[in-house]
């Protein structure tokens, strides 16, 4: 390359970095035009010297940028609404970096590209990116945090709704100690028409929700919209916390985890009260581990299951539910499991009842101390199929596990391959089979040797009370006992 044009492009460089221009302290007629970079200086007071000055717009600003660089000494902030329209970039100073922007009102993002980098500190209290007061509304942009950190909410903390229409957020090694690693979203959170949401890397080391913390509102995965996690983690809810009611996953909508971990309570994947999945709606969750239970995901409510959901070596060592625990669990879709573990219902534990009305559930390579595949206070097959293949529990019930009973209308129970040391494939008080069929095979229980006498613990079925059986239902098994 010639040396004059080396001499220009360097030039070029040197001017593009003296040119940064003070961002403006008021918004004229409404609308503020941005293009180049802009500086949000730090003004140190003489007699408190960790006290910056923020730069402050007192009135609704419609801001409208081309290719705007905005350089964060200090917070931006608005008073009232603001609404952003084309492409800024943000970026913190390398040094305990102030939040970058706050909204003491609404915050609207319409067909704009925004990027918000290494905002915030731990010493910020929420929203290490933007800090929105109210609602904020996105739709038909794309927005980016990455390296932003906060005590609550490292990329965001919206102290109102979120909603996401047509649009893609991503969220990339962002950090709240108390919660919310990614975003802190106070009430409902909606995506529309095909938004994507994206976590990578995101903790919230001492708190709940290592991507996402909702407080107090409703989740809604739209239709074509997919919410992801990967390697992210959290004292509870390594993906995702709700202590809110309702998680809705609606037709066509997904939500996808892989290497999440709720590091000392529940939740590898999620911490969820109410789940509800449409018909074409997806839950998946690879490689998600939980200290105390729920590998996948633990719900305190109902689990309504129509769609599909797939669990794989997913784990809940001291706990229950090495894929997930419900309290109500209905399956009217599918459920796969497979190579998962729990200390209480090896895939599934629900605390009352496991209804499978039509759906089709398989466990396989599951294992735990009760209940290989699952446990349950009652289990009922109404209708559809409950499979089990390669499991095995420690003590009692080495596919299933049910305190009161377990009741089968109709439908296929089919157990393989499977372990205990009390009742190989079954234990329970009672076993009511009003029809459909039971099938067990290389089903065996241990013996245990005592006083120099061996004593078998039920091959295929241990029964407190025994088996009630209606025509037209039909039985198989084929048990048989093992020495340790």
């Amino acid at each position: 390359m010639p040396w004059r044009w080396c001499l220009w492009l360097s030039f070029a460089a040197a001017m593009r970095i003296v040119q940064e221009d003070a961002f403006p302290s008021n918004c004229t007629a409404g609308t503020l035009h941005l293009a180049g970079r802009y500086k949000v200086a730090s003004l140190v007071l003489n007699f408190h010297p960790e006290v910056a000055s923020v730069v402050t717009i007192h009135e609704s600003c419609r801001i409208v940028a081309a290719q705007a660089v905005v350089l964060s000494d200090a917070a931006l902030l608005f008073k009232q609404d603001v609404f952003f329209q084309g492409s800024i970039h943000f970026v913190g100073s390398d040094r305990a970096a102030p939040r970058c922007v706050e909204v003491e009102g609404n915050a609207s993002i319409d067909e704009a590209t925004l990027t918000f980098e290494a905002c915030g500190n731990v010493a910020v209290e929420d929203g290490g990116g933007i800090y929105v007061e109210k609602d904020l509304a996105i739709s038909n942009s794309e927005i980016t945090f990455q390296h932003c950190r906060a005590e609550v909410g490292g990329g965001a903390f919206v102290g109102g709704a979120l909603t996401s229409r047509a649009s893609k957020i991503s969220v990339f090694s962002c950090h709240a100690a108390g919660g919310g690693g990614g975003l802190f979203v106070s009430k409902d959170m909606s995506l529309d028409a095909s938004s994507r949401i994206f976590f990578e890397s995101c903790s919230a080391a001492e708190g709940e929700g290592g991507g996402l913390n909702i407080l107090n509102g409703n989740l809604s995965i739209g239709a074509g919209s997919n919410m992801s996690f990967k390697n992210c983690s959290a004292v509870a809810g390594g993906g995702i916390f709700m202590a809110s009611p309702q998680c809705h996953l609606e037709q066509g909508g997904s939500i996808n985890m892989s290497d999440c971990r709720a590091t000392h309570s529940k939740g590898g994947g999620a911490v969820l009260h109410d789940l509800t999945q449409a018909e074409t709606a997806e839950f998946n969750c690879h490689r998600c581990e939980a200290s105390y239970g729920g590998g996948g995901f633990s719900a305190s409510g109902k689990v309504l299951l129509w769609g599909s959901s797939n669990f794989e070596d997913c784990d809940a060592s001291d706990g229950r539910g090495g894929a997930f625990t419900g309290t109500f669990v209905d399956v009217m879709g599918k459920v796969n499991t497979r190579n998962t573990s729990a200390m209480d219902g090896g895939a599934i534990c629900t605390m009352k009842t496991f209804k499978i009305n039509g759906g089709e559930v398989r466990i396989r390579q599951s294992r735990a101390t009760h209940g290989g595949a699952v446990m349950a206070l009652s289990l009922k097959l109404m209708k559809g199929l409950l499979e089990t293949q390669d499991t095995k529990a420690k003590d009692g019930g080495g596919s299933i596990h049910v305190r009161v009973q377990v009741l089968q209308v109709s439908g296929r129970l089919v157990i393989s391959n499977t372990t205990a040391t009390s009742g190989g494939a079954i234990q329970s008080p009672w076993l009511v089979q009003k029809g459909g069929s039971i099938s067990v095979s290389n089903s065996a229980a241990k013996q245990m040797r005592m006083n120099h006498l061996v004593q078998a613990h039920a091959g295929a079925f241990a029964l407190a009370g025994g088996i009630a059986q209606a025509e037209p239902g039909e039985a198989w098994c084929c048990g048989s006992s093992q020495s340790p």
